[in-house]
């Protein structure tokens, strides 16, 4: 840890240059650049190969339950942007019309973007992530970078479609379209990724299906949704939102089936515990 908090005092000091750099396509060029470096120092600081290289008795380590916690709640947060961008500014007139039913689909998504974390691969017993590997413990901390910006930007192109008063997009509206689809598409990728990095331990014949098969839909039904963009050119904004909430109630109610053993609740092997 000292070592990274020497590399975070050099790297935070380096940021004060971005303020005499003239263009803003190379402040960006510089932002990622020192980014990727304070990353790659993390990165470095907390895998057990540094621990080796420096012959090192005791290492930094991580609380596993105190960054599962950390992660939730940033994701928590990330949900919350779709209920703040609807509420904050009132955008949605009072009363049924077509404003509110879009802001309706939104929430909805957001349920059921809570419900996807939370359902994980849907293993009744597992190693986490963090504990399995130095590898599967860099994914699903670096995986969660993608998953929550995919969200901030949902909710705040969300929010933006909403307030929109006519029902179909002007050509130059399209980019927010854009941008609605691809977030739910990188969320549910990165969704995918994180509830993969578990090591699976349950017993055999516990479920009907594999775990590729149970978390294995939500990139093509991301990829679905993304593809709307184009596909539905000729629908409302109203209806273009409520078939992508279609399709993520599908996928939960997927996940919901073949996640839960049935067989076991209702057959003669009925569970004691649940």
């Amino acid at each position: 840890m000292r070592i990274y908090a020497c590399c975070v005092l050099f790297t935070s000091g380096c940021w004060y240059f971005i303020f005499l750099i003239p263009t803003f396509g190379y402040r960006g060029v510089f932002a990622l650049i020192w980014l990727l470096v304070e990353q790659l120092q993390y990165g470095i600081s907390v895998h057990p190969w540094f621990k080796r290289l420096l012959k090192l008795e005791y290492s930094t380590a991580l609380n596993i339950e105190h960054e599962d916690e950390r992660f939730h709640s940033f994701y928590v947060i990330a949900i919350g942007e779709f209920v703040y961008s609807i509420n904050a500014e009132s955008p949605l007139s009072v009363g049924w019309n077509d404003r509110l039913s879009k802001g309706i689909s939104l929430l909805i998504n957001a349920v059921l973007f809570m419900a996807l974390y939370s359902h994980k691969d849907g293993s009744r017993k597992a190693t986490h992530a963090l504990r399995n590997s130095p590898t599967t413990s860099m994914v699903y901390i670096y995986s969660h970078f993608f998953v929550i910006g995919a969200l901030l930007i949902v909710g705040d192109a969300g929010a933006d479609l909403s307030k929109i008063h006519v029902n179909y997009l002007e050509p130059e509206e399209y980019g927010v379209l854009f941008y609605y689809h691809v977030g739910i598409f990188v969320a549910l990728c990165a969704l995918t990724v994180i509830a993969a990095m578990d090591l699976d331990r349950t017993d055999p014949g516990f479920h009907q299906v594999s775990k590729f098969w149970r978390i294995g839909f939500r990139v093509p039904i991301g990829a679905l949704i993304f593809g709307l963009t184009w596909g539905l050119k000729d629908k409302s904004i109203k209806e273009t939102m409520w078939i992508d909430t279609m399709l993520l109630f599908v996928l939960f109610g997927y996940e919901f089936i073949v996640m839960n053993p049935w067989r076991y609740y209702f057959g003669h092997n009925r569970l004691v515990e649940l």
